[in-house]
């Protein structure tokens, strides 16, 4: 029983996704762990599907502040939502390994930039409808270094793969800036350390500290460096209905474009995230989670973001 659960959680919670999915900086992510964000020391056993859907959105500056801030020489760019549908699948290689792959697809709307080529040759706002594609294929790999009755530590290795899109356009032809494609061109770095631990069947704690290293990609875009930091607690862990609440922070560097800081770029933020996972005749598992700011520190001129929002299904046999 305890054994199936774990797996249904695992393939619930199998999502690393692209770094570029997210235009600031902070990616899907989880492993078999409590909450939908953060990646579990507890290794998976056998093999998990899942598919998992994340909404993002952000306030919004209007034209004419876009315009005022070109006047004073301040490149800004901005998008009203961002949506990622990946597709995860988890294999145990043994005990103390286990290797998750997640593809996904991304779509931002309402993109607006001051800066490009056709918004400074018509003195106007650069706009694009929809840039959406294939996203970059994320390796993740776990190995369970430590175990104690029911106290997990794991190391995490990951690698971010170029599969993703780069060429979408704007309305007027021209390329969309590179932070809001949905690939990156890069090939990305992650080391970490997560762990789970249950006290007794009342509670589950899991918690990751992850560093992620990028290098440079398409347009000489490079994101910056990041440590990403997640802790949650899960209410009776072994029941099919299973209430979380978790937090997730992220320290991210600048970003470097043509061998110039981007100075309107980096972030420093905390969310909470409460939400559920229902575990369905022992191997369905279905999950969701709302996340709101409780700090964000903007460098610069950027959009501070509104909520998150996260659903999805996974099945483990």
């Amino acid at each position: 029983m305890r054994n199936t659960i774990t797996i249904c959680f695992a393939v619930g919670l199998l999502i690393v996704s692209s770094v570029q999915t997210w235009a600031h900086g902070d990616p899907v992510r989880s492993f078999g762990a409590v909450g939908n964000y953060t990646t579990g020391g507890e290794v998976s056993e056998g093999v998990g599907f899942s598919i998992r859907y994340d909404r993002r959105a952000y306030d919004l500056f209007s034209d004419e502040q876009l315009l005022a801030f070109r006047a004073q020489g301040e490149d800004v760019h901005q998008h009203s939502s961002e949506e990622t549908i990946s597709l995860n699948f988890s294999v145990g290689l043994n005990k103390d390994w286990d290797l998750g792959f997640t593809l996904p697809a991304a779509r931002f709307t309402g993109f607006k930039d001051n800066g490009d080529d056709f918004a400074i040759a018509n003195n106007t706002i650069s706009e694009t409808d929809v840039s959406q594609g294939l996203g970059d294929l994320v390796i993740l790999g776990r190995y369970r270094f430590f175990q104690k009755d029911d106290h997990h530590i794991a190391a995490l290795m990951g690698v971010k793969l170029p599969t993703g899109d780069y060429r979408q356009r704007t309305n007027a032809g021209d390329l969309v800036g590179t932070h809001n494609q949905p690939g990156s061109g890069s090939v990305d770095f992650q080391l970490g350390v997560a762990y789970t631990g249950h006290l007794q069947d009342l509670l589950a704690i899991s918690a990751d500290l992850i560093s992620r290293v990028n290098t440079e990609g398409a347009g000489e875009f490079r994101s910056g460096n990041s440590i990403l930091a997640d802790f949650a607690v899960g209410y009776r862990p072994h029941s099919a209905f299973v209430p979380f609440i978790e937090l997730n922070a992220i320290f991210q560097q600048r970003d470097m474009e043509f061998d110039e800081v981007k100075k309107n770029s980096g972030v420093a933020s905390l969310f909470v995230s409460p939400g559920f996972r229902l575990t369905l005749a022992r191997v369905h598992t279905l999950f969701a989670s709302y996340s709101v700011p409780l700090w964000q520190s903007l460098p610069g001129i950027q959009n501070e973001e509104d909520y998150r929002l996260a659903f999805g299904y996974g099945i483990g046999f």
